[in-house]
């Protein structure tokens, strides 16, 4: 059972490509997996569109009137907590890109794809991403459902830490009686590709098992003490609280 700390929401999904045959093909899929649709053609119609019944959001980050980054942009500053999937025919490297730049303003990716991709593949998203959900501390989760425990292979997780997918988060902590500002506590997860933010119990004990774990040590140990630095450097004092694996 889950706890009381999560808030429903119902599914709805939001298109915005500038090709209506795309644009209702995604939305054919979508409608497929249960979601409430709404497709749209151009930044004016989208804006017109956006309510807080959307909590799926998927952008072609290439359009002719408005590249995607000017939708993230607008997305920002209405402090979506839409998850988004971002989809372009250009190179990979640019929808990582544009992925880190939603990140920056606080938007929640939960993948990229590559046109052409196959209906099975959207499918396959949609299907494995529990959006229903959406944690009060304002992280959003994306979660495997049962049935799935192949998304979290061995060679997967090897995959992520190749591919810097593990990202490591501050969490603040603050005295109680006063309210001051004491420091962070370090928090690790995983950009899935497919799935979305996993978070630790979701594969952690994955890497316990199969060997990983000291590596992905490694890498929230070093990011931690390189973004103290930064801090102590900025006149902050402040303590770092990391967790580690006792394996």
């Amino acid at each position: 059972m889950r706890s009381s700390n999560l808030l429903r929401r119902p599914q709805g999904l939001l298109v915005i490509d500038d090709d209506p045959d795309v644009g209702e093909y995604i939305g054919q899929i979508a409608r497929k997996a249960g979601y409430r649709v709404a497709v749209t053609n151009s930044f004016q119609e989208f804006r017109s569109a956006y309510a807080d019944w959307v909590n799926v959001i998927v952008v072609d980050i290439m359009m002719p009137d408005v590249d995607g980054v000017e939708v993230l942009r607008y997305l920002g500053q209405k402090r979506s907590k839409a998850g988004l999937i971002l989809v372009s025919a250009v190179d990979r490297r640019v929808i990582n890109s544009v992925s880190h730049l939603a990140r920056a303003q606080g938007l929640w990716v939960i993948t990229g794809l590559q046109n052409p991709f196959t209906p099975g593949r959207l499918a396959e998203i949609l299907d494995n991403l529990d959006t229903s959900w959406v944690e009060d501390d304002g992280i959003r989760s994306a979660s495997p459902r049962q049935g799935h425990p192949e998304a979290i292979t061995t060679a997967r997780l090897r995959e992520a830490i190749e591919r810097d997918e593990i990202l490591v988060l501050f969490q603040p902590k603050i005295k109680i009686e006063n309210k001051k500002f004491l420091g962070v506590e370090a928090l690790i997860r995983w950009q899935h590709p497919d799935l979305g933010i996993l978070r630790p119990r979701q594969f952690v004990h994955v890497a316990e098992d199969r060997g990983y774990i000291d590596q992905i040590t490694e890498v929230v140990t070093m990011r931690s003490l390189r973004r103290l630095s930064q801090w102590l450097r900025a006149g902050l004092d402040i303590f770092l609280s990391l967790n580690l694996s006792p394996r």
